[in-house]
């Protein structure tokens, strides 16, 4: 016997009228084979829909045929599948206990027919997304630079990446901060922890363009003052000329060593190379400067929303702060 497995939907009356006849000739609801040119089955994951999409408003007792598709074919009625369906070409020998493996009553609930257990499709392990935006979760970071008349502009963002001790940013091209950055090329980059992220959601709605930009003027209004703004204090950097955040944890001094306009447009791939790297010294291991992860916890930008970090997992065997190589399953 075949181990081919297909499935189908037979009001239940019409079954077991045909079982004394051997020959079962319903194609699908209401239809002969002959008709419509093959009796319909599927696999067992689609019975659930075959039965919202076809008998639905049927009250009458339902039920399963479980056939043997490699039986059906040695006893000369072609079966073709494709994906989830199957269409069988001829007339159902329904007394024949080979082909037919067995039939089970399909139960209706008040939502209405319910595949037999077993036979409901697995839920999938992925399916097609369509989020607004592609931040998965990055830390967030407020980025200074220096505007014509000497004064700070400060703008949150969180599109970067780290290679050595470069930082490869996204910043808007129609941006004060993007101005700023063609112009004279020095920035700082002041990492935020989660006890300041409304000074990220203030910022997040002004810009240093005055005239704001037409198609920003919606979002955005100007504002000459950003660190009053988001009640933050500008703290002087040391080898560049855009102040730091008092507030942030951690500080990166940069200079601008490559811009390169983006694929989209709207945007330029900063290369900054880190000058000088500030930090709070309680995230510091004393002896040699180190930071220790799990006293960092910057705020992290994820689908529009801002999170805490959560507790530590593991680490890499090369972290110079672990006390070995991790233990794995």
């Amino acid at each position: 016997m075949g181990a081919e497995r297909i499935y189908h939907v037979a009001i239940s009356d019409d079954w077991e009228m045909s079982v004394p006849a051997g020959s079962y000739e319903a194609a699908t609801r209401g239809t002969l084979w002959e008709d419509g040119g093959y009796i319909r089955a599927c696999a067992a994951e689609a019975i659930q829909s075959v039965l919202d999409a076809r008998y639905a408003d049927l009250t009458l007792p339902l039920l399963v045929v479980v056939l043997d598709a490699e039986v059906l074919r040695t006893e000369g009625i072609a079966v073709e599948t494709d994906g989830s369906s199957a269409r069988i070409y001829g007339a159902l020998p329904s007394a024949d206990h080979d082909a037919v493996v067995e039939t089970i009553a399909i139960e209706r609930a008040e939502s209405g027919w319910l595949a037999p257990a077993g036979m409901v499709a697995p839920a999938p392990t992925h399916v097609e997304a369509h989020p607004s935006v592609l931040y998965v979760g990055t830390p967030a970071y407020l980025i200074g630079t220096t505007n014509d008349d000497g004064t700070p502009n400060l703008s949150p963002a969180s599109s970067h990446f780290a290679l050595g001790n470069m930082l490869v940013l996204g910043i808007e091209t129609d941006s004060q901060t993007s101005l700023n950055l063609h112009a004279r090329g020095e920035l700082t980059v002041n990492f935020p922890s989660p006890d300041s992220w409304q000074a990220v959601v203030r910022l997040s709605s002004l810009t240093g363009r005055d005239p704001v930009p037409l198609h920003k003027a919606r979002r955005y209004r100007y504002e000459p003052d950003k660190f009053g703004a988001a009640h933050l204090t500008a703290q002087a950097s040391d080898l560049v000329a855009p102040p730091r955040v008092q507030e942030c944890r951690l500080q990166f001094e940069a200079k601008v060593r490559r811009m390169t306009p983006g694929v989209g447009g709207g945007y330029d791939m900063v290369e900054a190379e880190v000058v000088k790297v500030h930090a709070d010294p309680r995230l510091l291991r004393d002896r040699d400067g180190h930071l220790v992860p799990d006293r960092w916890h910057p705020l992290i930008y994820a689908f529009r929303h801002l999170f805490d970090r959560g507790p530590e997992v593991g680490w890499l065997a090369s972290s110079p702060t672990a006390g070995g190589p991790p233990e794995l399953d």
